[in-house]
């Protein structure tokens, strides 16, 4: 439920949920 988030969402979705494989897609 974030509008501005959708942007950094990809960035903090990886480090928050440690997505290193999504990181380096």
């Amino acid at each position: 439920m974030a509008h501005r988030w959708q942007a950094s969402s990809h960035k903090v979705q990886c480090m928050q949920n440690l997505w290193e494989l999504a990181c380096q897609r």
